[in-house]
Order: structure tokens, then sequence, then C-alpha cells
């Protein structure tokens, strides 16, 4: 049974994967939609508030909800339901349940009643002080007091986001991938249509433009979270009796959750703390704040598609491998993993980064978005794209310790990368004068120190296999390099040429991103065939099983 287990792991791996990019898929597009949308509707000045106050809950989500507590509860839920039955996992949701949502509902309380000493700490730069473009403020003198008002409306998102992890860890771990995936989408057209109403109409009534956008997000966490709920009741799940506080405290299941959330909180907080760095830093300039975030929103597409649906589908079958004590098993998924991240995160990297001045002019280059903008996110985007194999191989590392029960060595790291963080964006930013081009290469920077670190604690733990994994991966990487470079240039000459005859304008711009995206894939289905062959024998075959799913039945 272990055997069938095993292979049905390994062999289904990517095809879950690619039910994960599906889902994805669908959640980053309409991602895009909300930031495009957002673009237009409002300059960057305005949006530097914006992100500055959905900084605050979007980072304690990453901390209780889709990090830390997600993949915790995914790890112990996996292995509850596998060994003592579906009942008993009900019963250790419930548990987690209404344990985290009294605890949620306080920090929001809190973070509403302290937002003027939060937003006074993490944005301190002085292009948070400068006058409102006139007309804009509506009340509001500068950025500050504006993210001050968003951040108390928009906060009980987080409370929504914090439940919603819960059931789509419960989904993930029956090996429904697709549809929490698709939740996010959920939220993200529910954001645009109440940001675009209320641009339209809160004016009319002396409101700020915002103000429908505001309503909306944490509109748009109760939307997703009650549909998981839908989802994961469709799927069998009744609630179980907790048998009180202190039946719960006994609960070995729930002291293990406990057990694997707390290191690996300190671990997604240290994470997030960098991310509050680097935003901290963007506050010293006007519109700084909002070219990183967009960029940021650019890179979220490949890493979405390709790092966490490998992360999502990968963990539940390294939890089970270590769960079967079967270290071979566990080394074939996670040299399988990191392979196939290797191949798609440097070919990602290298068509982003030769596709970035036209795919920012479509999707942003609109209404109050100017020529300067477009530009200077296009930059930083190339930037990004240097880490993009560094943030997927950040993931699968932190999967593989998790899976092992084994929290202390993601946490050190992440301690130490911020650290880390604080160094390299001050002396990128403010040292070397790079400005907020020093920002991302901040980011990149720490993110391959911390694969790095990562791979040295990891490696004893499994040996000896540990030996055969480097060597499989740096034989993988080898055959990706290339790949990647035939990628990139053949994406870069395409967009060029469609730019350079089609001449400037919108339709130009979308016609060189389609087009250079096209040749680029096209290229890349090509030399991974010749190139990565063992690679492109996982993929084709994950893409040959997904598209069975859909197929009708005879």
């Amino acid at each position: 049974m272990a055997e069938t287990s095993a292979a049905s792991d390994e062999r289904h791996l990517a095809r879950r994967a690619g039910s994960v990019s599906l889902g994805v898929l669908v959640s980053r597009i309409t991602g895009l939609v909300r930031e495009q949308t957002l673009a237009f509707l409002f300059p960057t000045a305005l949006l530097d508030g914006f992100v500055a106050a959905f900084t605050f809950p979007t980072t304690l989500r990453e901390l209780l909800g889709d990090g830390a507590l997600s993949k915790a509860f995914v790890a112990t839920f996996a292995r509850v339901d596998q060994a003592e039955g579906r009942r008993a996992a009900h019963i250790l949701f419930a548990r987690v349940f209404r344990a985290v949502l009294p605890i949620a509902l306080a920090i929001t309380a809190l973070a509403i009643l302290f937002a003027p000493e939060l937003v006074d700490f993490v944005f301190a730069g002085a292009a948070f002080d400068r006058p409102l473009p006139d007309g804009l403020g509506f009340g509001f003198e500068t950025p500050r007091e504006l993210t001050i008002w968003l951040m108390r409306i928009m906060f009980p998102f987080f409370v929504f986001a914090a439940l919603a992890a819960l059931y789509m860890g419960g989904l993930q771990a029956r090996s429904a991938f697709f549809l929490p995936g698709v939740a996010s989408a959920l939220f993200n057209v529910t954001t645009v249509c109440c940001a675009t109403l209320g641009a339209l109409v809160a004016p009319q009534f002396d409101l700020h433009p915002m103000t429908g956008l505001a309503i909306g997000v944490p509109l748009g966490g109760l939307v997703q979270m009650g549909s998981q709920l839908v989802w994961f009741r469709r799927r069998g799940y009744r609630p179980g009796p907790t048998g009180g506080a202190a039946a719960t405290l006994r609960d070995r299941a729930f002291r293990r959750v406990c057990r694997l959330f707390l290191p690996a909180a300190g671990a997604a907080g240290s994470l997030q703390i960098n991310v509050v760095i680097s935003r901290h830093f963007a506050s010293a300039g006007t519109s700084w704040l909002a070219w990183f975030y967009m960029a940021y929103r650019l890179a979220q597409l490949p890493i979405g598609l390709i790092a966490v649906a490998l992360s999502n589908a990968t963990l539940p079958a390294l939890t089970r491998a270590a769960g079967r004590s079967d270290p071979a098993g566990f080394a074939r998924v996670l040299s399988q993993s990191a392979r196939l991240m290797l191949l798609l995160t440097l070919a990602a990297a290298a068509g982003l980064a030769a596709v970035s001045d036209v795919l920012v002019a479509v999707i942003f280059r609109h209404g109050a978005f100017t020529s300067v903008d477009a530009g200077e996110v296009a930059r930083i985007l190339r930037l990004f794209a240097l880490g993009l194999p560094a943030f997927g191989a950040t993931r699968l590392l932190t999967d593989a310790f998790f899976a092992l029960g084994s929290t202390r060595p993601p946490l050190l790291v992440a301690v130490v990368g911020t650290g880390l963080t604080w160094l390299a964006t001050r002396t990128f930013v403010v040292t070397a004068g790079l400005g907020h081009l020093g920002l991302p290469l901040a980011t990149v920077t720490v993110a391959w120190a911390s694969v790095g670190l990562l791979i040295l604690l990891l490696a004893p733990k499994l040996r000896p296999a540990a030996g055969g994994i480097v060597r499989e991966v740096l034989a993988a990487g080898a055959r990706a390099a290339p790949v990647a470079i035939a990628t990139g240039g053949v994406a870069w000459m395409a967009a060029a040429w469609i730019r350079g005859s089609a001449g400037p304008g919108a339709l130009s711009a979308l016609a060189a991103t389609a087009g250079g995206v096209g040749a680029g894939l096209l290229l890349f289905s090509q030399a991974a065939r010749w190139i990565a062959p063992p690679e492109w024998t996982l993929l084709s075959r994950a893409a040959r099983e997904f598209g069975r799913k859909f197929r009708p039945p005879r």
C-alpha cells in the first residue's frame, strides 16, 4: 500500500501542480485586472496610500493565514485524515477554527485602534507628509492621513483571510487544488467592482474616490472565505464537536498544529518584516511604493503559476512520504519538484525580462498611469526577474522542512534574512544612492542568500540521498540554463520586431506582448524537448493527465 501511495504521489505530482496552476492562473489574471483597474482610476500618489494601508492586513494574513497556519494545518490535517479518518480530521478542523477566530478578531480591533501609530512607525518617509495632488484630497491633506483612514476600513479583511486559509488547507489536504486557487479570483472581482463603483459614485457624496475600494477589500475577503466553505462542505466536511477548551488543548493533533505553527509563524513573520522593511524605505519617495508594488504583482504571475503550484502540490506528497518513513520516496518527490522548479522559473525569468516593457505598457499604461510610471515599473520588474528561481526554491525547501516536522531551520534563515534585508536595502537605496531600484535588488539578493542557507541546513537531514539530489538538480540546471537563454532571446526579438513594425500605441504593445510570449513558449517547448528531456517528459505527462480531467466521458 505504501509503495502504491508513493508511486501515485510521484506520478501525479506534476498533474496536481497543473491543477494549482490553472486555479492560480485565473486568480493572477483577475489580480492583474484589479491592479490595472486601480492604475487606471487612481494616480500613483494615491496608490501609495492604498498599498501602505493594505500592507498591514496582508502581512498578518501571511503570518496567521495563508503562510504559517495554512502549512502547519495542511501537514497535520492530511496526516490525521489518512491515519484516523474523516471524523477525526473534522474535529481537528473545528478546534483550530475556534482558536483562530477570536485571535483574528482581537488583532483586528487592536490594529484599528492603533492605526495612526502603526502607520507613523512603518511609513516614516518624507513622501507620506507631502500634500496630496490638488482635487484628490477630499478632506485628507497627506498620504499619511489617507493611509490611516483606508487601513481602518480594510483591516477586517484579515479575519476572513485567516479563516479562508483553513478551508484552503482542508481542500488541499484532500487533493483539491484548483478550487482554492479560483477563490482568490472572487476576491479580485469583488474588489474591482467596488473600486470602480466607488470611484464613480463616492465623489458625488463628497467622499474620497477610494471609498469603494476600501469597502471592497473586506467584502472580497468575505466572498473568498464563503466560497471555500461551500466547496469544503461539498467535499464532505461536517463540523465535529470540539469538547471544549480542555479537550482541545489535550488533542495531540491540535498541539502538533501549534508546534508547527509557532516557529513557522516566526519564520513567516520574519519574511513579512522583510516586506515591511522594503516598504518603509519606499515611503521616502513619491510613487516608489506604488511602482514597487505593481512590479511585484507582475512578478507574482509566474511565481504563482510555477512556485506556488509546485509548492502546494508537493507539500502533501512530502508529508505522506515522511509519515510512511519513506526517505527514498521523499527524496524522489523533492528532486522531481526541484528539477521542474528550476527549468520553469529560469525560463520564466528570462521571458519576463524580455517582454517587461511591452507587458507593463499593456497592463498599466492607461488612465491615470503615466509613461514615467510605466518605465519605472518595467525597470523594477526586470530586477525582480533575477530572483524568480530563488523565490521558488525558498518555498520548496521550506516545504521540505515542514514535511519533516523541522521548523527551526526555516525560522533561523528567516531571522537572518531580516537582518540581511535591512542591511541590503539601506546599502542599495541610501548608501549606493540607487533609490527605488535598490528595493528589488535587496529583495533578490536576500532571496538567493536564503536559498543557500536553507540548502546547507537541509542537506544533513536528507543523507544519504542529499548528494544524489544535488547532482540531479545541478544537472537539471545545466540543461535549464540554455533553454532559458533561448526562450528569453526569442521572446525579446519577437517583441522588439513587432513593436518596431507596428509603432507606438496600445494595440502595438498588446501584439508585441502576445508575440513575444507566444514565440518564447514555442521555443521553450522545443528547446526543453531536446535539451532537457527528463524534465520535458514530466511536463508532457502532466499535460496529458491534466487534459483527461476535462474530456467528456465516453
